[in-house]
């Protein structure tokens, strides 16, 4: 089983993204210190940094290799889920410019980001268990 090495970097900072985008829902839900709001902002952003830096390492890997993009359900299931990652922040800096409106929406946001990072972590272990058992 030779996993090629940008597969394993991908699967690594989504990994690493999932971890701190949760550690970063949980800052937000204790909210124990004055400094609650910038450790949730520098913990998310690294998250979805981490996230987005996985997006960047598989499309050039598939485009170095001539495969197709978009052609599983993983693929599918992480752009949906990288959109989610860029808007949740988003509306989390709307927040803070006085759009308190948007509050209830950022939350569900980020909750519904957190579950798609979960959902589309298990189709990438389904795919790539399909492609090392070819």
């Amino acid at each position: 089983m030779n996993i090629p090495l940008p597969i394993i970097l991908h699967a690594l900072f989504m990994f690493i993204g999932f971890v701190v985008l949760l550690y970063a829902a949980s800052i937000s839900m204790k909210k124990k210190t004055n400094q609650w709001l910038k450790k949730h902002r520098i913990t998310a952003l690294s998250g979805v940094t981490s996230v987005i830096t996985g997006l960047i390492i598989m499309i050039l890997f598939k485009e170095s290799k001539g495969y197709p993009h978009l052609a599983s359900p993983h693929a599918i299931g992480g752009l949906v889920t990288s959109f989610m990652a860029l808007i949740t922040p988003t509306l989390g800096y709307l927040i803070t410019k006085g759009k308190q409106k948007v509050k209830p929406l950022h939350k569900w946001s980020g909750r519904l980001t957190i579950i798609l990072v979960a959902i589309t972590i298990i189709f990438g272990f389904i795919r790539l268990l399909e492609i090392v058992t070819k």
